[in-house]
């Protein structure tokens, strides 16, 4: 998959693009007792962990309540298709969290900056 990484003019910035899944969206999947999300998260996709190329990542409009948990489009493979990188997604979610997700619940998330 070709992303394009430069500035592109007469655009809005984006704090993040994401393929993956909101929080709120997997929150009810997750077989764990959850006391507060950002620790959660931050145990299971944070910069400590070496368990998986997934991380999560908030936002400031769309995202400002909610976390993103997934892949950031600029870690995806340049030959992958978008199905093979939401299944790889999806399968990574499921083996950290023991959820059962699958690639139909997998989408791009983008959240903007301040302009």
């Amino acid at each position: 998959m070709k992303v394009r990484l430069g500035f592109v003019s007469n655009s809005s910035s984006s704090s993040f693009s994401y393929l993956g899944i909101t929080f709120s969206n997997l929150e009810d999947k997750i077989k764990a007792e959850i006391e507060d999300t950002y620790d959660f998260l931050e145990n299971k996709f944070g910069w400590e962990s070496e368990e998986t190329f997934i991380s999560y990542h908030s936002g400031i409009e769309d995202y400002y309540d909610d976390f993103v948990i997934g892949v950031s489009v600029d870690n995806l493979e340049d030959n992958e298709t978008i199905l093979e990188a939401k299944t790889k997604v999806a399968n990574e979610i499921n083996k950290v969290l023991g959820t059962d997700i699958t690639e139909k619940d997998i989408s791009f998330h983008t959240d903007g900056g301040h302009d």
